[in-house]
């Protein structure tokens, strides 16, 4: 059952105008009426780690299924958010970095209490944690921290290369590529997995359109290097050769399974681990993507290096506390049922559409167990993304993580008008949260 038709199922008569038109203060009059024999609220409290997609579709979801006595806390070192499908445009000057931009404050309204802060420890036994402003102990946890990216995982990377995994990052590049003359750029993906598993493709093709677009796409080539068989291989074999198709119409250099070993920045070149070097004129890398230090130094990875959840419920598992701690998005590992290779488990990839809907998943779990009422719903693994092909045009990709026996997504047309819909997801999903 969805969160919302569950709420509508408990009040009996809320439409859904009505719902969306109250807002936290009539939410707080309608729960105050006694329903199911008893008060519904326990004057609870959830702390909701990490303010990306999954932190803030968690705490706007949970306000609008739980009074306004039960405490939400949202924590982030980081002071606003940005989807990550932007920085390409502010990479390629398509979007001011501003415009793409929210403060997360704009949750504080809602009735969700935002503290940016960074945090140091988390003790699941206890169900503490401890940030550089003090300790909490909530009665329910939501560990949305997403992943780290670290250019010094690979040697020599961090002094050479350039990245628009980071909003810093993407500014920098757009200073370099407007003054960029021409040469070989090389985009680089030297481990896995890493957010948004389309993003280097679009980038690469994107970055095709952009130097044609200055007249120096005659005197400049792009390869892209990965340690991946094939792009989104994840999501199936249909999807990826359909992207390489699109880079060789493009002349995209796709150079599969290269495992890279450094950088030499002095002498301008990667080096593989068999001793190739590839040279460069400008080095573009995706970085390598670890659990956050909080994560890793409490002890909650696996040797995945990510927190292990539950698919279904999002629980983390061998929790503690049942029905009470959960790991959504990027910094969680999620098992797909399916997979191409019997020897070979698959995980879900990590991009916000599926921190999302987790996000609506986790909060619809803690407010079935604090309304006592069967509220929950399981994440179904289901998800999409929009990915550009340059030239104005793009295409959205439908897929199935869950599905058996092996996950599945199948590009849409490529068109105009796919570009438009993925810009007015992004401005509606700003909307819509904050």
């Amino acid at each position: 059952m969805k969160p919302f038709n569950a709420f509508k199922e408990l009040t009996g008569f809320v439409s859904r105008r009505h719902f969306m038109a109250w807002g936290a203060g009539a939410l707080a009059s309608l729960y105050a009426y006694p329903i199911l024999g008893g008060t519904v609220s326990k004057g609870s409290t959830t702390v909701i780690l990490g303010g990306g997609f999954g932190g803030i579709a968690t705490a706007r979801t949970l306000r609008q299924l739980l009074p306004v006595d039960h405490k939400i806390i949202l924590i982030d070192k980081s002071a606003t958010f940005q989807i990550g499908a932007t920085k390409t445009w502010v990479m390629l000057g398509q979007a001011e970095p501003g415009r793409v931009v929210r403060s997360l404050d704009a949750l504080t309204p809602h009735g969700i209490e935002v503290r940016q802060s960074d945090v140091k420890r988390i003790d699941l036994a206890k169900k503490e944690i401890e940030t550089e402003d003090g300790s909490l102990r909530p009665d329910y946890l939501v560990i949305a921290l997403g992943a780290d990216v670290e250019m010094a995982g690979v040697p020599g990377l961090a002094d050479a290369g350039e990245t628009f995994y980071t909003r810093e990052g993407a500014i920098r590049l757009r200073r370099i590529l407007g003054d960029f003359t021409g040469g070989r750029i090389v985009l680089l993906i030297p481990r896995t997995p890493f957010k948004c598993p389309p993003g280097p493709y679009e980038a690469a093709m994107m970055l095709r359109s952009y130097l044609h677009e200055r007249k120096i796409d005659q005197r400049s080539s792009i390869d892209i290097y990965t340690v991946e068989k094939a792009p989104m291989s994840t999501a199936g074999p249909e999807i990826g050769k359909y992207i390489i198709e699109r880079l060789k119409e493009r002349a995209i250099g796709f150079h599969p399974q290269s495992d890279v070993q450094s950088v030499d920045g002095a002498g301008r070149a990667v080096v593989l681990a068999d001793g190739s070097r590839i040279p460069y004129d400008l080095l573009i890398a995706i970085p390598p993507h670890v659990g956050p230090r909080a994560v890793r130094e409490s002890g909650l990875v696996s040797a995945s290096g990510w927190i292990p959840a539950d698919p279904g419920s999002l629980e983390v598992a061998n929790s503690p506390h049942p029905n009470q701690i959960f790991a959504i998005g990027d910094v969680a590992s999620v098992p797909l049922p399916g997979r191409f290779n019997p020897e070979m488990p698959l995980v879900l990839p990590k991009a916000g559409v599926f921190a999302e809907r987790q996000g609506i998943t986790v909060a619809g779990r803690i407010a079935s167990d604090i309304l006592e009422r069967d509220l929950a719903d399981e994440f179904d693994g289901k998800g999409f993304c929009y990915i550009e092909l340059g030239g104005g045009q793009a295409l959205r990709g439908d897929g199935s993580f869950y599905n058996m026996p092996n996950p599945i997504m199948l590009p849409g047309p490529a068109n105009d008008s796919q570009l438009t819909e993925k810009k007015a997801w992004v401005d509606s999903w700003m909307a819509k949260y904050l």
